[in-house]
């Protein structure tokens, strides 16, 4: 039998926001990554790369990975933190979809790999929760 899904997914990635470099220079400068340009936005140039995880791992597996995917490019992710026109984060996202009082809410710890990782390159972790009601529900059935 299998374990039934969990009632939430992540969505996590490094990601970078310019209005400098663009998303070409971006991935020149870090490597794989995708990236959209839109002009006139505040930040018209927006770079991730995903964690390559499944949504329903845990917060601290995606930030690991992410961490040891880009261990050997820490120089290059601190400059792009430095420049004035450029904001650069561990972004994890999780879509709560409860069902029921006794569903599992998920837990956000950054392990102390990430935290040496995110110091290292002068970046914070931004961690933003959704919650997902569905057409049929609205915040005052949860």
């Amino acid at each position: 039998m299998t374990e039934p899904a969990r009632p939430y997914r992540w969505r996590v990635c490094l990601g970078v926001r310019s209005s400098g470099p663009t998303v070409d220079d971006i991935t020149a400068r870090l490597g794989t990554g995708t990236g959209t340009s839109v002009a006139g936005r505040r930040w018209p140039h927006v770079w991730e790369a995903d964690s390559g995880l499944p949504p329903d791992a845990e917060l601290e597996d995606h930030l690991v990975a992410l961490a040891r995917r880009f261990h050997d490019r820490v120089p290059a992710v601190a400059e792009l933190a430095r420049q004035a026109d450029c904001q650069v984060a561990l972004e994890a996202v999780v879509h709560l979809d409860p069902r029921g009082e006794d569903d599992p809410v998920p837990a956000m710890w950054t392990p102390p790999e990430v935290t040496a990782f995110a110091a290292a390159c002068g970046i914070g972790v931004d961690i933003a929760a959704y919650l997902e009601c569905g057409p049929d529900r609205g915040p005052e059935d949860v």
